[in-house]
């Protein structure tokens, strides 16, 4: 789902023509730095950015050993020991919210890599392929008293980690990906007065309906939007779990031999057919190669649009269903052994706001209100479309819109909880805090 957005700051970047004069500053500050910009909206240096640099280029054959190792983080900068051939050189960077900045101990300047500096950022580029130089940012927190309340420096004979402090996670860095806030509710479907349904058929074998995801981070297997599948399984002795999964029906809205679908049921597997055709995630490397990633991007919102649409007719024909289950996939697939029960709740759930002041930062905690009461959100949970609360994880509450979606899946990234420097507040937060306050709502505690 790409529904993402950067809040632009609101005054020009920070630059640092060099030498830097600083009090007690660091040798490496007088040193020349190439400036390599990130591909826009990523913490990521592409390959042919990088070659534009240097001559230098990684073959194959031989192949060269380049060993790094982190040894120090002062002013922001990195000192990154590395070997090849033997031989050590220290390799500086600085992430910022737009560039990456390189130097060397030796053979650098402002317009060519030398060949240690250039194999460091390739060895990097292919390490961190998902977040890019993410985990090397850390904007003001390069030395003082805000980085020892903040952060912690764990060093080890591997070398050194930077970490944010266990009471300080999920801290906000300027120029990270913020979800997009609109007004596109959609209306939540009256809990349609549906009786309880009966038994029409062998009691011993039912009909009921899987939940079927997969996390997007899974690499053994297809990623696809969670849909909803048809089952027929069998109960147990006493007749309240189901024992096994006899059938799962892909496109059938028919009667089986022994079973006769209710029309709810029919109603509910017209649902699920659709479902499916849209469920997979698009990419360059399946039947949409010829699209440049942008339309990729959109052909995935629109389904991810008309999925949302689809939940919000299946909710109300899912709330009386007895034996429902959340089940991975591989290959859109359920496997068999990695089903947990679950119920689909109608009742209207809100996203809302826990915001508190402290001494050095801000902290937005996201909650969510049901039927006028206030929950906590549960850990390890994989939103997507829904939520839950911290009681209940496995009693699912449609969310009203993608934006609600978008909310959700950007606090899930940090454990629901955000911290905001105050230093960084005004220039780069508080335009997307006044667009949440537009929407949602705020409860504030000092």
């Amino acid at each position: 789902m790409e529904t993402r957005t950067t809040i632009q700051c609101q005054s020009q970047q920070k630059h640092f023509p060099f030498p830097i004069n600083v009090p007690n500053a660091a040798p490496f500050l007088s040193l020349p730095f190439c400036r390599l910009p990130f591909k826009a909206g990523t913490f990521k240096v592409e390959r042919g950015t990088l070659n534009q640099f240097t001559d230098f280029r990684i073959t194959n054959k031989p192949y060269l050993n380049v060993e790094i190792r982190k040894v120090a983080f002062e002013h922001e900068f990195w000192t990154l020991a590395v070997t090849i051939a033997q031989k050590v050189e220290q390799v500086y960077i600085k992430v910022t919210p737009t560039e990456l900045l390189v130097s060397c101990s030796t053979g650098a300047n402002e317009r060519h890599l030398s060949q240690y500096a250039y194999h460091t950022v390739c060895r990097l580029i292919e390490r961190h392929k998902g977040s890019g130089f993410y985990d090397y940012y850390w904007p003001d927190l390069g030395s003082g008293a805000l980085q020892k309340k903040f952060l912690k420096l764990l060093k080890s004979k591997t070398g050194l980690e930077v970490l944010s402090r266990d009471h300080l996670q999920g801290l906000f860095k300027p120029g990270q990906f913020l979800p997009k806030i609109e007004q596109d509710t959609i209306e939540i479907q009256n809990a349609w007065n549906i009786e309880q349904k009966k038994l029409n058929y062998i009691p011993e074998k039912i009909i009921s309906y899987n939940l079927l995801a997969t996390p997007f981070y899974h690499w053994e297997t297809d990623n696809h939007y969670p849909f909803l599948m048809p089952y027929q399984g069998i109960l147990d002795t006493d007749k309240t779990d189901v024992n096994s999964f006899s059938q799962h029906n892909f496109d059938s809205t028919e009667p089986t031999p022994t079973n006769n679908l209710t029309l709810e049921e029919k109603q509910l597997n017209e649902i699920c057919s659709s479902m499916r055709t849209i469920a997979p995630i698009k990419t360059p490397y399946n039947e949409l190669f010829h699209l440049s990633q942008a339309e990729i991007r959109q052909v995935n919102l629109a389904n991810f649009k008309a999925l949302l649409k689809l939940w919000k007719l299946a909710f109300p024909l899912l709330h009386h269903q007895r034996h429902t289950y959340n089940t991975y996939t591989v290959s859109m697939r359920p496997t068999r052994n990695k089903s947990t029960p679950c119920n689909f709740n109608n009742q209207q759930a809100e996203l809302c706001i826990l915001r508190k002041e402290h001494p050095h930062h801000y902290s937005l905690s996201l909650l969510i209100s049901i039927q006028g009461k206030i929950h906590q959100l549960p850990n390890h949970f994989e939103p997507t479309f829904f939520v839950a609360t911290a009681e209940n994880p496995k009693e699912y509450y449609l969310l009203n819109s993608v934006t609600d979606c978008s909310v959700l899946a950007f606090f899930e990234e940090t454990d629901y909880k955000l911290l905001i420097l105050k230093l960084h507040y005004d220039m780069y937060f508080k335009l997307f805090e006044d667009q949440l306050r537009e929407r949602y709502k705020f409860i504030s505690r000092k």
